[in-house]
Parts: C-alpha cells; sequence; structure tokens
C-alpha cells in the first residue's frame, strides 16, 4: 500500500503522516514537502516540490517522463491548506487551496489513484464567503476528476497545535473548548488527530460507512 500525503507539515497532514507510519496496512508513505520534513522513517519518502512546477505538471493531458514516479500510489490524502492571511493575499491563497489542490488531484488521477481524501471545511458552498467559495470550488475540481472513490471531509474548526503563531485563532479556541457543552456537535472544534484517523480510514478504504464514488464526511460524523 503506497500513500501519497500532501501536505504532510501542516496540522492535519503531520498527524496523518504520524498515524500511517505506524499503520502495518501502509508499505510506503510519499509525502512531497516545499521543505525538508525533520522526521525520518523507513517507510517515509520525502521528495521536494515546487507549486509552480506541480502546476505546469498537471497542465500536461497525458502522463510524461518528466513528471516524477512518485505520484504513483494506490490512495491519496490532501491536507493542503493555508489562510489568506498567511497566503499573503486572496489570489496566493486560491493559488493553494484551489489551483494546488487540484492539480494534485490531476496528476494522482493520471498516476493511478484510486482512492482521494480531501480535507475541505465546514460551510463549503459556492454562495459562501470567498473561502467557503474556494473550498467549493476545489471540491468541485476533484469530483470532475471521477476517481473510483473520492472522500471531502469538512471539518469545523480544528483544534492543533500550530507551528506558527496564530493569536486570533489561539483565542477563538480557548472559547471553543470551553463552550463545548454548548455548542451543537456540527460547529464544536475538531481534533487534528479525529480529522487524520478519518481521512486515513477513508485513504485505506476501511471506514464503516465508506461506499464507491463520492463520500462527504461532515464535521459531526468526524
Amino acid at each position: 500500500m503506497r500513500l501519497l500525503l500532501l501536505g504532510a507539515s501542516g496540522a492535519v497532514g503531520s498527524a496523518v503522516l504520524q498515524l500511517a507510519l505506524e499503520n502495518p496496512s501502509v508499505d510506503q508513505v510519499i509525502a512531497p514537502t516545499r521543505n525538508r520534513l525533520s522526521i525520518e522513517h523507513a517507510k517515509l519518502e520525502n521528495p521536494l516540490w515546487e507549486v509552480d512546477h506541480v502546476l505546469a505538471q498537471a497542465e500536461t493531458a497525458v502522463q510524461t517522463k518528466t513528471q516524477p514516479i512518485w505520484w504513483r500510489a494506490d490512495a491519496a490524502i490532501c491536507a493542503l491548506g493555508s489562510t489568506i492571511k498567511k497566503a499573503g493575499s486572496p489570489a496566493a491563497f486560491a493559488k493553494i487551496d484551489l489551483e494546488l489542490v487540484r492539480a494534485c488531484g490531476v496528476l494522482a488521477k493520471q498516476h493511478g489513484v484510486q482512492r482521494f481524501v480531501t480535507i475541505s471545511s465546514l460551510g463549503a458552498s459556492p454562495q459562501g464567503n470567498f473561502y467557503l467559495r474556494i473550498k467549493a470550488a476545489a471540491e468541485s475540481a476533484l469530483q470532475a476528476l471521477n476517481f473510483d472513490s473520492l472522500s471531502i471531509l469538512r471539518p469545523s474548526f480544528i483544534d492543533a497545535q500550530r507551528n506558527e503563531a496564530r493569536p486570533l485563532e489561539s483565542i477563538a479556541l480557548a472559547l471553543f473548548r470551553a463552550a463545548k457543552p454548548i455548542i451543537p456537535k456540527r460547529f464544536r472544534a475538531v481534533r487534528a488527530t479525529d480529522i487524520a484517523k478519518c481521512a486515513l480510514e477513508h485513504a485505506l478504504g476501511q471506514a464503516l460507512d465508506q461506499q464507491s464514488g463520492l463520500n462527504i464526511i461532515e464535521s459531526e460524523q468526524i
């Protein structure tokens, strides 16, 4: 079982990576990143990539010799994601959360990936705000690729320890935790480890409610 993990340096991606490396069903994890991961493991392959290069590769209609073979996998988990503030502008945010996600889907499909799992957002909708419209557009782009199995996870606020300082997010997370008993389950913060566990189960085809075709997993189901 070869698992392609996109976004392994993020909060959810790093949690997926840890679980995948510990899982005996996973023989190899291919985790391309822009900067080298700090972790080393016999099952881990960590090629370096550039966003613009990946976008250019996806423009090729068919698989070519210029595309690295590490795209070949049995399943893929896409935990790519940024914020407008971190990306620097709405256009830069869309480049990661829509264009790069779509490009990764195209390349994964070209190289035989059968099960694709992506982390979207609660409320993703063409009628939502800019963030939610971008998430909805990424979902639609992946659905158009017709994977044998596409699982879309839509978590609410993610409860995770971040590598970078996010003061407002830290305050919001503290409020979410304090008010958890009175917040409807759909809107409660979701631990990154729980999202990772759900994503890996779907990538391995081990989720109890998983079906062929499209699977949409709302926040309260994670």
